[in-house]
């Protein structure tokens, strides 16, 4: 059980931006009266280890006060084109979230892994989901290796993404 008090100043973008981002080829727009964030965060692992099975699962709840974040609010028509106007905001958001990791040695050349990640990210302010925030995903893996035949490995993956529809 871990609990975690952090704070971060706003960066220079986040305060100075104020026109177009050439490389994001976007409309950036930051507010130099922003506050520094204010993080508290709790987390709980669990492991288990032997030598069939190597499991960690990882959950979280972290709550940030004047939470700082990228959003689109506009489009901008100008004689070199439109652009998308994004804003830098804060508000008091909520994450939570887990992790899930699992090597399964079915014999001394077969294994399976897995892994699994679930966030999610809540406006407090608005009461809706945040924007970037990763969707569900999940990977697994079969291996087979031979270390009696130069040191030989092959594995088998699949990942599969969920779309995130929240925002």
């Amino acid at each position: 059980i871990n609990y975690n008090l952090a704070n971060r100043p706003p960066n220079p973008a986040e305060l100075f931006s104020d026109g177009l981002h050439h490389s994001a080829a976007r409309i950036e727009l930051g507010d130099l009266r922003f506050d520094p964030e204010l993080s508290n965060r709790f987390s709980l692992t669990y492991a288990i280890k032997n030598s069939k099975i190597h499991l960690v699962f990882d959950t979280f709840y972290n709550s940030i006060d004047k939470y700082m974040y990228l959003r689109p609010v506009d489009i901008l028509q100008s004689n070199r084109g439109a652009f998308p106007v994004w804003e830098y905001q804060q508000t008091n958001a909520t994450f939570f979230g887990a992790d899930i990791s699992l090597n399964y040695n079915i014999s001394e050349s077969f294994s399976l892994l897995n892994k699994t990640a679930f966030i999610k990210g809540y406006d407090n302010t608005t009461d809706l989901p945040l924007i970037d925030i990763p969707a569900f995903s999940t990977l697994n893996s079969v291996t087979y290796t031979n270390n009696g035949w130069c040191n030989f490995s092959v594995s088998l993956k699949s990942e599969w993404v969920f779309e995130q529809n929240e925002f």
